[in-house]
């Protein structure tokens, strides 16, 4: 995902209890990275024995080499679903950069293409709705300057796009469906949970601290049991103008990393203006939630979740029966959570499980060397979490998030981003996506190289409990060539290892994928693997490349095992033809589904 969240904001310093010494990745390392990767073996990867839908296992390795295309393994294809800018409605003409609007934006697929989720119909397996975020500003080329920043700033957000297969069995988008959708900055939504009404939410666009709008910055997200789809909103620091400074909630914005700079979302909506509506920026920061069969419903954000630069929000039913969300907050040194709901989940009915994610409890994780992680619940009035400590509700303590995980004792982490939990275990995997910042002083159990790229938690299924049991899937190392500190299975080959693991996906064998967030890392180019949680655990393959300049994210499978959506994230553009129009036109983020050939 496209982030700053490199940026330290976290003041805490909970727990340093090892160290390790650093090592740097020379200019010649990453020459032989490049080199090796290019010449790896096509070795078949045997993976975990095929259960009873199909799996993309085995296949041959492919080797680390970019071009201006996707590359998959030998055997599969892709083709393009959707791309930015084309259009959501029948009777839309064709994408045209340079006639974009931000009229016609609100109608037409949003930019920066990130999480996605498939919603099969459940009569029909060849029709569904796809829900996609669209993380930040895509831009066209409209001669007028301002309606360039219109397109831009609809762009972000969500998109709910009906699909269904054509005559030669391939996705396509059902541009007649009622359902499609564009949510963006201006889209109607609602505060819920304990912060809803809070004086700190109350703004000159929101007189009521309850009515909101839009939702930006969506990296992740997850879905419900109920048929709902969970977007979490995370760089939302950048779109505010003003002095934070001289801001009422000054050390709010200073934790979140906003600087005020300014930016042109002020000109087209005031609520990005500090000194028009200071509160604005406290709507946002949350785990939005949207009924995708219901586009006149207004997008709901649980505060009851917590407030962060959340990645994403994926969701299980524990043997109690009670809704359970794993979210992420993804900057260094900062926090993973756990939301326990205080009602019980009823399988079918649909109007009772909609109010799950309003009230419960919330907890932060501390793991400890014993192998063992304790969930910390965040309660007004438990621990410091009271009024000495500037907390006067259970509203305050979620709008201050990760101030009251400081205070805790939660463990500052490697930024935390995405969670997958494997359906045939119940397991929960936690992706760190690396911490540059991270010295050897500030080493814990859970995050144990210093300047590290990245690593996989294992936790055990104990979804109903505040304590579990965890160990290290894999550990990227500092670096490609690092075999002093990562743990890939000693038969993964360079091609194989991966930096900066962003997103995961168990498909319905139970067989882990994992996308990368590394371009510009040396010697490296993002991508897809598999990578084995049992048997020669750890062990991982590059199953796909991204077209250069760009990332894969949002993996997600049909249910049948045959395909996976996939999402492809700023590619770069080049003069020869750019992903995925291959014309004059420039790159576009875009869905693809990949299938066996």
């Amino acid at each position: 995902m496209q982030d700053d969240d490199n940026l330290r904001v976290n003041p805490s310093s909970n727990k340093p209890i090892c160290s390790q010494m650093a090592t740097k990745i020379s200019r010649r390392q990453a020459l032989k990275i490049t080199a090796a990767g290019v010449a790896a073996t096509q070795l078949p990867v045997q993976g975990q024995t095929k259960n009873d839908v199909d799996s993309f296992l085995p296949f041959n390795e492919i080797p680390t080499g970019q071009s201006s295309d996707i590359k998959l393994a030998e055997g599969f294809k892709y083709k393009n679903l959707i791309s930015f800018g084309d259009p959501l409605k029948e009777g839309m003409t064709a994408y045209d950069p340079k006639k974009l609007t931000g009229k016609e934006q609100q109608n037409r697929l949003g930019g920066a293409c990130d999480y996605t989720h498939f919603f099969e119909d459940p009569k029909d397996p060849n029709k569904g709705i796809l829900c996609l975020n669209n993380e930040s500003p895509e831009w066209g080329e409209h001669p007028n300057k301002k309606e360039r920043e219109l397109a831009a700033y609809y762009s972000v957000g969500c998109s709910v796009i009906s699909v269904k297969r054509n005559d030669k069995g391939n996705w396509q988008p059902d541009l007649k469906s009622p359902l499609n959708k564009k949510i963006h900055p201006a889209t109607k939504a609602k505060i819920t949970g304990p912060a809803a009404g809070s004086d700190r939410l109350k703004s000159t666009a929101s007189p009521d601290g309850i009515q909101s709008a839009g939702t930006l910055g969506n990296c992740a997200g997850g879905f419900t049991p109920w048929g709902t789809y969970l977007t979490a909103e995370e760089n939302i620091q950048n779109y505010f103008t003003g002095d934070v400074k001289k801001h009422p909630e000054k050390e709010n914005m200073k934790r979140f990393g906003m600087r005020g700079k300014n930016h042109y979302f002020k000109t087209i909506d005031k609520r990005f203006d500090l000194d028009s509506d200071a509160q604005s920026p406290l709507h946002f920061g949350w785990v939005v939630e949207i009924d995708p069969y219901n586009p006149d419903a207004p997008i709901r954000k649980h505060s009851m979740l917590g407030r962060g630069k959340h990645e994403c929000a994926t969701v299980t039913i524990d043997k109690d029966g009670h809704a359970v969300v794993y979210t992420s907050d993804d900057q260094y040194f900062e926090y993973l959570y756990k939301f326990v709901s205080t009602k019980k989940y009823i399988e079918g009915n649909r109007e009772h499980n909609m109010d799950l994610l309003e009230s419960g409890t919330l907890y932060a994780a501390k793991f400890e060397e014993n192998g063992k992680v304790n969930w910390l619940p965040l309660v007004f009035n438990e621990g410091k979490l009271d009024a000495k400590h500037g907390f006067k509700s259970q509203g305050d303590v979620l709008l201050d998030t990760r101030k009251a995980a400081d205070l805790v004792g939660a463990t500052p982490m490697d930024r935390p981003e995405d969670i997958s939990i494997n359906a045939k275990t119940g397991k929960v995997y936690f992706l760190m996506t690396g911490n540059r910042a991270r010295s050897v002083k500030r080493l814990n159990s859970a995050n144990k190289v210093a300047r590290g790229s990245g690593h996989i938690i294992e936790m055990s299924a104990d979804h109903h409990s505040t304590t579990a049991d965890w160990n290290f899937l894999v550990i990227c190392g500092q670096d490609l060539a690092d075999n002093k500190h990562a743990t890939f299975n000693k038969e993964t080959s360079l091609s194989g290892r991966f930096v900066y693991p962003d997103n995961g996906e168990f498909d319905q064998n139970g067989e882990l994928w994992i996308c990368s967030d590394g371009y510009g890392f040396p010697g490296f180019s993002d991508g897809l693997w598999h990578c084995q949680v049992d048997g020669q655990r750890g062990l991982s393959r590059r199953f796909a490349t991204a077209p250069t300049g760009a990332e894969f994210t949002g993996p997600c499978f049909t249910k049948n095992g045959k395909e996976l959506f996939l999402a492809v994230q700023h590619p770069k553009s080049h003069k020869g033809g750019s992903f995925p129009d291959f014309t004059s036109m420039k790159a576009r983020s875009s869905i693809v589904v990949i299938s066996k050939a």
